[in-house]
C-alpha cells in the first residue's frame, strides 16, 4: 500500500510549493545540474565506447530530473520540518573520527570494534547483544575482504 501524506497546517509553504520539500528538490537540482556541467570538461564519447564524462553526465543528469520531480511533488504534499537530533550525528561523527584516527596505531579490529561502540551510542536503548553481533560480523568481514581479498597492507591487531 502506497505511504500518503497528509497535510499539516502548520506547515510552511512558498507560493503554493511546501517549503521543505522545495528546498531538498532545489539542492538535488543543483547538485545534478554541477554535476553534469562537470562532466562536459571530460570527453563523453558514445554509449558503446564511453568517455571519462559520460557516467558523471549520465549521474548529473538523472540527479537533476529527480530534484524536479522533487520539486513539482512538494506542491502536493505539506510536511513540518523534522526535530533535530544532535546525538545520533554526533555519535557517527565520533565514531568515523576514532577510526580514522587509530587504523594505523591499533589496526583493523580494535578501531572497528570502537567504531561499532561510538556510532551505537546513536540509538536511544542499544543491545549490548546487538552491538557485539556487530562488531564480530563487521571485524571478520573488514578482515576478510581488506586483508585477504584485497591484500591491503594493515594489520589485523597491532601490538
Amino acid at each position: 500500500m502506497p505511504e500518503t501524506r497528509r497535510r499539516d497546517p502548520g506547515a510552511l509553504r512558498i507560493a503554493g510549493f511546501d517549503a521543505a520539500e522545495l528546498a531538498g528538490g532545489l539542492i538535488v537540482f543543483a547538485g545534478g545540474c554541477a554535476v553534469a556541467l562537470g562532466a562536459t570538461s571530460y570527453r563523453l564519447g558514445e554509449l558503446t565506447r564511453m568517455g571519462p564524462g559520460y557516467f558523471p553526465m549520465v549521474v548529473g543528469t538523472v540527479l537533476a530530473l529527480m530534484g524536479l520531480g522533487l520539486v513539482l511533488a512538494s506542491r502536493t504534499t505539506a510536511t513540518s520540518l523534522p526535530v533535530l537530533r544532535l546525538r545520533p550525528a554526533l555519535a557517527v561523527f565520533a565514531g568515523l573520527i576514532f577510526w580514522a584516527l587509530t587504523i594505523e596505531r591499533l589496526g583493523l579490529a580494535p578501531s572497528t570494534l570502537g567504531l561499532v561502540i561510538l556510532v551505537s551510542l546513536a540509538q536511544d536503548r542499544p543491545s549490548p547483544v546487538m552491538i557485539g553481533a556487530t562488531a564480530i560480523f563487521l571485524i571478520a568481514f573488514s578482515i576478510g575482504v581488506f586483508i585477504y581479498a584485497l591484500a591491503i597492507p594493515i594489520p589485523a591487531i597491532r601490538w
